[in-house]
């Protein structure tokens, strides 16, 4: 015999799933569906935060001379910066000395 549950949601969210719940479909059909195919997750990220770090690398990637090593020396005094920025860093300046046909 089957276990049953009750679950509480708002109105508007009952009224959402009506409407993406197919014809002829129960809700344990729908609910299945739902967590087989789970909608896209958009995730935000703080602008202004993002404005400084790409400050930040930019500051590796024109520093005059300066190696992966000191750039990475930089990185370990600020925090902020991960050896990831760093290597995406040195990454996209490589990137932008290439020629265009063998970006």
């Amino acid at each position: 015999m089957a276990e049953y549950t009750a679950i509480r949601v708002t109105e508007d969210a009952k009224e959402a799933a009506e409407e993406s719940k197919r014809d002829g479909e129960t809700w344990n059909e729908f609910i299945q569906r739902c967590a087989e195919n789970p909608p896209e997750v958009r995730e935000f990220v703080d602008t202004d935060a993002l404005e400084e770090m790409h400050k930040k690398l930019d500051q590796l990637q024109n520093a005059q001379g300066q190696t992966v090593s000191e750039a990475l020396d930089i990185a370990e005094n600020d925090t902020q910066i991960t050896y990831d920025d760093v290597k995406a860093a040195c990454s996209a300046a490589v990137r932008d000395e290439l020629p265009e046909e063998l970006r």
